[in-house]
């Protein structure tokens, strides 16, 4: 069996998907609209699809306008050759085509899917879980939007604010959409790693150095903190391209005017192969970002067995267990993270007892074992064709 993924970058969440998917015995094939600068080839290595005229049309007037865009903004706003799309799949030759997302190149493909006489399905990071919709009018306009997209879709997040699980009596899931969850690798040395080294606890942010991530909310929040000492926090971060490299030199101005420098400690670009020692030497993430559709991190750390601050607007704080293996603050608030950064410093014996747990979890509820069931039971149901060419 063969599974043909088409989307935007090989991004970091699908290695363990990947790799599970390969230990089953199971073909992969990985079309992308572009590479992205931290990327771990060792699996496989992503087919390029090629641009299509209008794209490099766009590309030509922005160059002669004089509007300067990296090659991760051309790979979000992607539209490729459909000639292209169709030789890749008659390439590939798979038995199933997952489309991440319902971006130009997505739809696409899931036209070029049906010239081909491959099945296709959507896998995209919108909540399981929606309110119903009332309107006539909107009911048909999302039909009309979602034209040229697989009718099967699944998805790793249950809701987009953590908020939502208050009220998940009165929302529906829509037919034909599964919850197939983030899959972690297991992690031998998450088993016997210690706590609180230096007999102070080690706070960890991973993101890149943008806006969006809202590293700001987490200085503000350390600033409130009536001690400076007991703590260190580690930033790791992607720093490339100028807007990166501004807010980073931006950001570290802002940390010296708090006086908060001697409690922090700067990282960038690292590999991912390399991440694995920056979450078994530290002890709490925390993920400030103003808004994160579903973040990976909060499953590597807890993987690593770590426990998690997170911001209610992110799609994988369902996964964690409020005040067994983190906590969830609301979103932009100082105040409020500064009050979970407070369970810690106040219990620190805390720290090590909610990591193991969550590294429990992560193993029983997020492992690739549980992505894999849940990614068959979808296939069981929506493409029985597909499921009888598995090896089970």
């Amino acid at each position: 069996m063969k599974i043909l993924f088409i989307a935007p970058r090989y991004h970091t969440n699908q290695l363990p998907i990947v790799r599970e998917l390969l230990r089953r015995g199971i073909d992969v094939d990985y079309a992308v609209h572009y590479r992205g600068s931290t990327e771990d080839y060792r699996d496989l290595t992503p087919i390029l699809l090629k641009k299509s005229f209008f794209l490099h049309c766009k590309i030509f007037l922005n160059r002669i306008a004089k509007k300067h865009h990296n090659e991760e903004y051309y790979g979000m706003h992607h539209n490729a050759s459909f000639i292209n799309i169709i030789h890749v799949i008659r390439k590939s030759k798979p038995d199933l085509i997952v489309l991440r997302g319902k971006a130009k190149t997505e739809r696409k493909a899931c036209i070029a899917s049906f010239f081909c006489g491959v099945p296709a399905v959507l896998y995209n990071q919108e909540p399981l879980y929606k309110p119903e919709i009332k309107s006539k009018a909107k009911r048909f306009l999302k039909k009309i939007y979602n034209w040229f997209v697989p009718n099967t879709r699944y998805t790793p997040v249950k809701v987009s604010d953590y908020n939502a699980l208050k009220k998940i009596d009165t929302l529906n899931i829509p037919p034909h959409t599964y919850f197939v969850p983030f899959a972690g690798e297991m992690i031998e040395e998450a088993k016997g790693r210690t706590y609180l080294a230096n007999n102070r606890i080690n706070f960890l942010m991973v993101g890149k150095y943008r806006e969006y991530k809202n590293h700001k909310v987490l200085i503000d929040a350390l600033d409130m903190l009536e001690k400076r000492s007991g703590y260190i926090l580690t930033l790791v971060g992607q720093c490339n391209d100028e807007k990166e490299k501004n807010y980073f030199e931006n950001l570290k101005k802002y940390i010296e005017s708090k006086r908060l420098t001697p409690q922090i400690r700067f990282v960038t670009n690292v590999e991912p192969d390399q991440m694995k020692d920056y979450y078994l030497n530290n002890d709490v993430l925390i993920l400030p970002t103003k808004h994160e559709a579903a973040s990976i991190s909060v499953l590597e750390a807890m993987h690593h067995g770590m426990s998690v601050i997170s911001t209610s607007r992110n799609g994988t704080a369902s996964y964690i267990d409020y005040g067994k293996t983190g906590y969830i603050f609301t979103t932009c608030d100082a105040q409020d993270l500064k009050e979970k950064l407070m369970m810690y410093i106040k219990n620190p014996e805390s720290v090590e007892k909610m990591g193991r747990y969550a590294l429990t979890r992560a193993q029983s509820d997020y492992s690739q074992e549980a992505y894999f069931s849940s990614f068959v039971n979808m296939l069981e149901k929506e493409f029985p064709k597909v499921f009888e060419k598995l090896n089970l």
